[in-house]
């Protein structure tokens, strides 16, 4: 496994130049000005402060330098507009909303609370979408529905260990807003947790909403919604060892595979995963550097490994208490620093397989 892992960092490695672009002291005042002379691949490192709000057509990384001091100052949002097969990293950086059309996205130790418009926090259009140890919350708005945190249409979606939170009612005239709102999306969260918003007089809204079109997979997460109605309203996915607060709901219970990631990638040190499924049961671990939908009757959820950068690194089995946790060491080296890395497991007892959420991210 270990030699695995190393021959697929290294082939990252090498697979495309990058520049790296100092903002801050010492480089660039402002991540646009950055921007604005980055190509497709490059990483932006932001030290701590405020800065302004962005839009990029660029697959690029941006990552602040100590995760949780990099402020996009509020504005109409920052975003990606990116073309099919590009993809792009977001990485310890807070605002009030982030967005992509077309290509693939990540955030990693995001954070994005919501105007006072209602308005969404991190919308998703066309595209993919990954979160990590990500915080979604709306804010409260007098007198007006407010729109979910986070909004998906024609888009897969998938997190772990995050938090989104719908918007409580503002005074007593306020209108509670659900979490999470799909449109012809999929969606697939692990050990994370979904709120809908509350209020003293208006009804509670739902954690998650999806029209018929979408799917939710949730494997090991709690929701709610302050009382009635129940807080996942779908019609296609499943839950899988959930907690649900009031217990009801239109999806089924069943199997399905969940995924933790403990702590993020670190250059030159272990990197640990912890899976979940039912006890005694076999799952494959893949690895690949690149994110991309592909969608096969073989699987049951989209696969979002690359097939072109996809390897095969583990076969696990859970113990009696249905975990399995593997730990790989990442090498030391500056060729593998902000470089991606991604795993997914896939299981199941027949066709069509089951397939976790991704985790991994940008080594640092």
């Amino acid at each position: 496994m270990m030699r695995a892992l190393a021959a697929v960092l290294v082939l990252s490695a090498f697979a495309e130049a990058q520049t790296t672009h100092v903002v801050g002291p010492g480089g660039f005042a402002d991540i646009p000005q950055a921007l604005a002379v980055a190509t497709h691949g490059d990483v932006l490192l932001v030290h701590p402060g405020t800065y302004s709000a962005f839009v990029t057509t660029l697959g690029v990384t941006i990552r602040a330098l100590v995760p949780g001091t990099v402020t996009l100052a509020v504005g109409w949002g920052s975003g990606f507009n990116l073309q099919p097969g590009r993809q792009a990293h977001v990485v310890g950086v807070s605002g009030n909303l982030m967005f992509v059309f077309g290509g693939s996205l990540s955030l990693d130790q995001c954070s994005f609370l919501g105007s006072p418009n209602g308005s969404a926090v991190v919308e998703v259009l066309g595209g993919n979408l990954h979160m990590q140890s990500c915080t979604l919350r709306g804010q409260p708005v007098f007198g007006v529905a407010p729109g979910a945190p986070f909004r998906a249409t024609q888009a897969v979606v998938t997190g772990v260990d995050c938090t989104i939170e719908g918007s409580d009612a503002s005074g007593w005239f306020g209108i509670p807003g659900a979490a999470v709102q799909l449109h012809d999306s999929e969606l697939r969260l692990a050990s994370s947790t979904v709120r809908g918003g509350a209020g003293p007089l208006q009804p509670p809204a739902v954690a998650i909403s999806a029209d018929a079109t979408s799917s939710v997979w949730l494997a090991d997460c709690t929701l709610s919604s302050p009382a009635a109605p129940c807080p996942v309203v779908a019609a296609n996915g499943r839950l899988a060892r959930c907690i649900s607060t009031p217990n009801c709901g239109s999806l089924p219970n069943g199997d399905g595979l969940g995924i933790h990631r403990p702590a993020p990638l670190q250059n030159g040190a272990p990197f640990t995963l912890e899976f979940r499924d039912a006890p005694n049961r076999a799952l494959a671990v893949w690895v690949a550097f690149d994110l991309q939908r592909t969608t096969t009757p073989v699987f049951e959820q989209s696969v979002l490994l690359a097939p072109a950068s996809a390897f095969p690194l583990a076969v696990l089995v859970t113990d009696a208490m249905g975990v399995a946790a593997a730990t790989w060491p990442i090498p030391a080296g500056s060729a593998f620093v902000d470089r991606a890395l991604w795993f997914q497991a896939v299981g199941g007892l027949g066709l069509p397989l089951q397939v976790s959420a991704v985790a991994g991210g940008v080594v640092r």
